[in-house]
């Protein structure tokens, strides 16, 4: 971790504990006389060293050395940022206009050396803005001949003298130099040929795909993934989202294969065992949205409500899942469209959507234009086996790529830094097209806090994830790195956060603006921001990018902490961690750690959860980076309020400890005052504030004491997904007793409600679906009885009949755990015996095993993968198994750590540190700091870690003094044990 040590150099110079100290010291009568008298001459001889020496200036004298304080402990070091300065942009002296490419893939034996390569030719027309005598262009892992490189003018027959050709591998840059300028307005043509390879181990570029047949036989194709700076591994270019340009593309491939790509062909022609095709020239659009797909893949087809030709591609064998796909896809397009109200078709520009699913694919899916690729478990659906989890997954993914088709296609964010433009948009609107086609899936309410909200919050307040969402980037790894929740998820958080204090009506008139506005051209934050300022000048006149800036150019997002005064109520924000120890890095720019932030608000008097007032919420008041304070309609302080109303807003809400206790009350008399993403809220507030530190942890505990009746999935997930930090912190003490007792309670009537009754995903009802799987991990989970007993008798059919397993994908780790758990050696030896040669269910039943309660069974499992690639694999799985589990795992790590680091290097400090998550007690913390002092020769790297995870720890143990003793007294009076 970066971790900076300014804080460090005191707070871990502990004593050793193994050293004793007593209270006074007691000498001699002549050793108390011999002290005193050598202590005289050493003071005379120092008096009289200082005079002969001194200057003869009287300076001061110089300081004494001081003693280091890491004496005998790890060395921190302070990690300073080495990168260089990146200035690989391509200048703006010239711009794209038209790019003609024509590709040979050889994918057959026949072929020879030439196999798995391909021939390239590129004629490319620029513009110059600038005169100039340069030209760069991308290129990466390719042969460009020398000798092949021509530039010529569009207006005349002259070729222009080159006078150097020259690479700059840092930048991926091929260069070439003129002998003569060229001239401002002008237009000119770069020729060349070169050679590359579809040999590419990450799969990007054009890169080979195989998969095997009915028949057995291995087939070849080809694919390209050009996201993010892939591009240039196929044609030299201008590799750069901002530079925008029509693409011709020329695909020569044997005629066992055909070629798919962005738009149309208008021509084949054929030569023996060679065909030629010859697409349409392309839209405006920038290098990483061009896309190619040479197989012998088969489709289905159907024609959209605009007219647009709309096919789904698969290998053969699978061409029955394509059903699902086609009729998500094409509604979604027409949807979008109309929603957007720019066609897809862009005035007749676009003619046909092709989505094929790729056999190996890196991406989850990439949105091309007019050619989407997908993972085949992303676009392929079976509903006679398949999930309803499936389902949903593909169904959202496929509206994730389609809203590309406007956000980040027709409108492209101008440089990576500005990735949330093209992600977080397609994040927020993918679950407007699944609402839809299935609106009885309630996605907004029931699913898009899971997928977007939760994930950023969580993400956002750890400063190891978070990040400003746009900041500066330029080397490939930075670029790589700005695809993360930042981008994705918060931009989906900021974008329903706008929505709403513009209101939806506003939002998307500000949208369409900008859509039409920027179409074919790239655009930044601050593009957007003045879109929606206009489109809200008649209504709140609300400034969006002063708001907006406080969201986006620094990390984190505010914690508001609330207290009452009758009718009054006082705000006020701070950044928020997740844990208490956690601290900015330092790494970014901020704005002071303020924002402006909407607040939004109702009570127990009026109850008002829509949005009325033009489109926005009656009750909201901006709070302006300071704090603020309104008013609430009922004086009466035995009535609850509540703030955030819906979770529409991104940040997170503290009260004082009565109101939450109202809050609590109101949900265990009628949970259903509150709308279902309020009540995921208040969970995942309680929880994580109650990590943090700044709240009794037993109300978390309270808020969810209502679930007994909570029909709703959102809830149910919130708090299967907040349970585990507590789990942690009380699975090694006599509490856990009480909270396993709590949970199984909260858990059983929906699990007695719902049981095993799964259907098939077309038949099953889509919430309850999800509600029955939550309600049988947390179940089985638990401990309850008859989940328990359902699961094992799953287990012994499985081990009844070994090449049968009839255990649901989506219950097999609760199934398998709770089998293994309560079971004997036996079920845990056929889980062992399993995993060494049924690979699909081996990570299973790695994680399974260590649900074992028996410490010889786990600490044979680790002895048997110590010696292998995957021991701090299982050493986590046992480490986080359960209480026992932990100790035997961190034991065996002590005993066992100079193998470990003999074959792991220095990564297997990592799996030390891993353990301080979960540290809590003063034991753990001395043990952590043993091991500090036996291998303080480690690198600074792990150093800074290791004081990293010692304020982990200590932060850990401030949780449990505040919260077990409250937290077991609770539990004792509320589970009657």
């Amino acid at each position: 971790m970066a971790t900076s040590t300014k804080y460090r150099s005191n707070s871990h110079l502990v004593e050793d504990p193994d050293s004793e100290q007593k209270g006074g010291c007691f000498v001699s009568t002549t050793a108390a006389a011999t002290i005193v008298i050598v202590t005289g001459l050493v003071i005379v001889g120092a008096v009289l060293i200082t005079f002969f020496t001194a200057p003869s200036d009287c300076s001061e004298p110089a300081p004494l050395p001081t003693a280091d304080p890491y004496e005998g402990l790890p060395k921190p070091v302070e990690e300073e940022d080495d990168s260089e300065t990146f200035n690989g942009r391509i200048p703006d002296t010239l711009t794209p206009v038209n790019y003609v490419i024509k590709l040979q893939p050889y994918f057959d034996e026949e072929d020879g050396a030439d196999r798995f390569l391909f021939d390239g030719e590129l004629d490319f027309e620029f513009k110059v803005a600038k005169t100039t005598r340069e030209i760069k262009l991308h290129f990466y892992n390719m042969t460009i001949h020398d000798d092949s490189v021509s530039i010529r003018e569009k207006t005349g027959s002259s070729n222009i003298a080159i006078s150097n050709k020259k690479r700059e591998e840092k930048y991926d840059f091929y260069i070439v130099e003129t002998a003569e300028d060229l001239v401002e307005g002008e237009s000119y043509f770069i020729s060349l040929t070169y050679k590359g390879t579809m040999l590419q181990t990450s799969n990007v570029g054009l890169y080979l795909s195989t998969y095997t047949a009915e028949d057995g036989e291995l087939r070849y194709l080809a694919a390209t993934q050009f996201e993010a700076t892939y591009a240039r591994r196929v044609f030299p270019c201008f590799d750069e989202p901002n530079l925008k340009a029509t693409f011709e593309l020329i695909i020569k491939n044997r005629v066992r294969r055909h070629a798919l790509s962005n738009m149309e062909i208008y021509q084949n022609e054929t030569d023996g065992d060679w065909v030629t095709s010859y697409f349409e020239q392309s839209v405006v659009m920038p290098t990483y949205l061009n896309a190619i797909v040479i197989s012998d893949f088969v489709h289905k087809e159907n024609v959209t409500k605009e007219g647009i030709l709309f096919r789904v591609w698969c290998r053969p064998e699978y061409k029955h899942t394509l059903d699902y796909a086609l009729m998500v896809g094409s509604s979604m397009l027409d949807f979008y469209g109309d929603y957007y109200q720019i066609d897809y078709g862009v005035g007749g520009k676009m003619k046909k959507m092709d989505m094929a699913s790729i056999p190996q694919f890196s991406s989850g899916a990439m949105e091309n234009w007019g050619l989407v690729l997908y993972r085949e478990e992303r676009l392929l659906f079976d509903p006679e086996v398949d999930l309803a989890s499936k389902q949903q997954r593909i169904a959202r993914i496929i509206g994730h790529e389609l809203v590309h088709q406007w956000f980040g296609n027709l409108v492209t964010c101008g440089w990576w830094s500005d990735l949330w433009l093209n992600e977080g948009f397609a994040r927020f609107f993918e679950d407007a097209g699944v609402h839809d086609i299935h609106p009885e899936w309630e996605m907004y309410d029931q699913f898009y806090p899971r997928d977007a909200t939760f994930k950023a919050l969580h993400s956002d307040s750890l400063s190891s994830s978070s990040r400003p969402v746009v900041m500066d980037v330029g080397w490939n790894n930075e670029i790589s790195s700005t695809f993360d929740r930042m981008s994705y998820e918060k931009g989906a958080s900021l974008n329903m956060m706008m929505s709403n204090f513009l209101g939806e009506s506003v939002f998307l008139e500000g949208l369409v603006d900008y859509l039409e506005s920027y179409s074919y051209q790239p655009a930044f934050s601050d593009d957007l921001f003045g879109k929606l300022t206009e489109a809200d000048a008649d209504s709140r006149e609300t400034d969006v990018k002063m708001v907006m800036d406080t969201f986006t150019l620094q990390a984190g997002y505010p914690v508001v902490t609330l207290t009452r005064d009758g009718q009054n109520i006082h705000a006020e924000q701070e950044l928020f961690f997740q844990y208490a120890y956690d601290e900015p890095t330092g790494e970014h720019e901020d704005l002071g750690y303020q924002w402006y932030v909407p607040l939004t608000w109702t009570d127990q008097s009026e109850q008002a959860f829509t949005s009325e007032c033009q489109d926005v919420h009656c009750n909201f008041q901006w709070m302006e980076k300071e704090p603020a304070d309104f008013t609430i309609t009922t004086g009466n302080t035995d009535h609850w309020y509540i703030v955030n109303v819906n979770q529409n807003m991104y940040y997170r809400v503290n009260y004082e400890n009565e109101n939450w206790e109202l809050l609590a009350e109101q949900l265990k008399t009628d949970h259903t005052v509150f709308p279902i993403r309020n009540r995921g809220a208040l969970i995942s507030d309680a929880f994580n504030i109650g990590k943090a530190q700044k709240l009794d942890h037993v109300i978390a505990l309270k808020i969810i004491e209502y679930l007994t009746a909570e029909q709703d999935y959102n809830p149910l997930l919130t708090t299967r997904d907040n349970l585990q930090y507590t789990v942690t912190m009380l699975w090694r003490t006599s509490t856990y007793a009480y909270f396993e007792s709590y949970i199984r309670h909260l858990a059983t009537p929906v699990y007695e409600e719902l049981g095993w009754n799964f259907k098939k995903a077309l038949e099953d009802d889509h919430i309850d679906y999800h509600r029955r799987v939550i309600a049988v991990e947390l179940a089985c989970d638990y401990g309850n009885t008859d989940c328990v007993a359902n699961a094992t008798e799953q287990y012994h059919a499985w081990m009844s009949h070994p090449d049968v397993n009839m255990i649901r994908d989506d219950t097999k780790d609760p199934v398998y755990c709770a089998a293994i758990r309560y079971g004997s050696d036996a079920e845990w030896q056929f889980a062992f015996d399993q995993h060494l040669t049924n690979g699909a269910e081996k990570t299973n039943l790695q994680r399974a095993m260590a649900c074992s309660r028996n410490s010889y069974t786990l600490q044979w499992y680790l002895e048997y993968y110590l010696e292998t690639s995957q021991a701090s694999t299982v050493i986590g799985y046992v480490r986080d198994g359960s209480g026992l589990g932990f100790d035997l795992a961190w034991n065996f790590v002590m005993e066992n750590f100079d193998s470990l680091h003999e074959r792991l290097g220095d990564s297997a400090y990592d799996i030390v540190w891993s353990f301080g998550n979960t540290m809590n007690t003063e034991k753990d913390k001395m043990q952590m700091e043993s091991f500090g002092r036996k291998y303080n020769d480690m690198p600074g790297t792990a150093a800074n870690d290791y004081y990293e995870y010692l304020d982990r720890i200590q932060s850990n143990i401030e949780w449990m003094d505040r919260n077990n003793e409250p937290i077991k007294t609770w539990l004792k009076t509320t589970t009657g044990l």
